[in-house]
């Protein structure tokens, strides 16, 4: 009897003291690999927001998260902040600290709120959440992450935000070439790569923030800029340019390629016809010396084929300016900032080192649809052969089989 009521207290003394947990969880399907869906702005992560009370009945809904490549600061909304959804601290764990007030500053939109802790999963090798959330109250700006995005993840390791990396200090992002599905990686894969040597490593800060460009040339144009910064950003609406450069790199390309474009502040159309590789590259160049080409493939709309049989084409290309509107509006924080879009990404493989605060750039490997198709058939093939083969193994043995247990079978065909 007393050791009966020794395990009852000790299992009711567990029960009591389990943890309500409610959390984000992004689990990785593959070690260390995390596939990120798109929409008409972007790619997010696709989470699990799992509800699990103290009687251990699980409920568990969709969120959708955007991943910031320059910012550490995770964020989710606790009132009305553009058109995210609101975290509901009373549904889902958190521990907020409304006395700790925090401003909120990304490249579309800022705003004020507090801080606070929840459990974020985004792979449990290598990434969870340690340190506190900014939770916005209010927010004014852009709605690029709006709709039905629950919030923003930082993927930055400024300050405590290094902590979130638990495993590996490198991820990378692979996108498909036609923009319909990406990943990242808590690793480097060469098998997404041409070859692997990059083909630029630029130095950044703790929010991948690349310092210091100061020229950019236009194919034999070269523009003296003054210390712009260059973000990547996983939204899909091109090369962003603060607006002075951005007229000045239409107007370099009348003057040197007498190549006319309009002045649209967003995907400019510009009288051209020829093969694609005829039009110039884009350079931007730091003040040490490193240098990220974008080939015309990379930022030219339908970049992909061969020819522009005219008479136009369109560059993926915006002004960007706190003084502007809708897909050319920033905060004022990143007037003078160059935003390389998904748009753009797409066409390279690039790695995140924390541990060395340097971004390496590989020329991407493509697989295209059809040539996994092809892929397919040849292992159906591969496959159909080697069963044939199989069977008329089978078949054989036991057609020797039943001449050797039938011995007046085997006399009669020698007859």
């Amino acid at each position: 009897m007393i050791q009966l009521f020794l395990l009852l207290t000790t299992l009711l003394f567990t029960y009591a003291s389990i943890e309500k947990k409610s959390f984000f969880e992004i689990k990785a399907p593959k070690n260390g690999e995390i596939p990120l869906s798109v929409d008409v702005f972007g790619f997010y992560f696709l989470a699990d927001l799992v509800q699990e009370s103290s009687q251990a009945i699980k409920a568990q809904t969709r969120a959708l998260i955007f991943p910031s490549l320059s910012s550490s600061q995770t964020l989710l909304v606790s009132d009305k902040c553009l058109s995210f959804v609101e975290y509901d601290c009373s549904k889902y764990e958190c521990t907020p600290y409304p006395e700790e007030k925090t401003d909120i500053t990304h490249q579309y939109f800022e705003g004020e709120g507090y801080h606070a802790e929840l459990p974020l999963i985004l792979d449990h090798s290598n990434w969870v959440l340690n340190n506190k959330a900014a939770i916005a109250t209010s927010c004014s700006g852009f709605d690029f992450y709006g709709g039905n995005m629950h919030g923003v993840l930082g993927l930055g390791h400024e300050g405590n935000s290094g902590a979130n990396f638990i495993g590996s200090q490198v991820f990378s992002i692979y996108l498909r070439q036609n923009g319909s599905e990406g990943t990242l990686l808590f690793h480097w894969n060469s098998s997404y790569a041409q070859s692997e040597t990059p083909l630029v490593t630029l130095k950044s800060d703790e929010n991948w923030h690349v310092n210091s460009i100061n020229e950019i040339t236009v194919g034999n144009g070269t523009l003296q800029v003054e210390d712009l910064e260059l973000i990547f950003d996983l939204t899909g609406v091109g090369l962003g340019l603060p607006k002075a450069v951005f007229d000045q790199v239409l107007a370099t390309l009348k003057e040197v390629y007498n190549i006319n474009c309009t002045s649209h502040s967003f995907n400019p159309v510009c009288g051209y016809s020829g093969y694609i590789k005829g039009f110039p590259s884009l350079a931007f160049k730091t003040a040490t010396g490193e240098k990220l080409v974008l080939p015309p493939q990379a930022y030219l709309q339908d970049g992909h084929n061969e020819t522009i049989q005219g008479p136009n084409v369109t560059l993926s290309f915006r002004a960007l300016s706190s003084e502007l509107e809708e897909l050319s509006y920033v905060t004022p924080s990143y007037d003078k900032t160059i935003i390389i879009g998904s748009q753009i990404m797409r066409n390279f493989y690039i790695k995140f080192d924390a541990a060395n605060k340097a971004i390496s750039v590989y020329d991407a490997k493509h697989f295209s649809s059809s040539s996994q198709f092809l892929n397919y058939v040849a292992i159906f093939l591969i496959l159909a052969v080697a069963a044939v083969a199989i069977c008329l193994i089978l078949s054989g043995s036991k057609k020797k089989m039943r001449k050797e247990s039938h011995p007046l079978m085997v006399n009669e065909e020698e007859q």
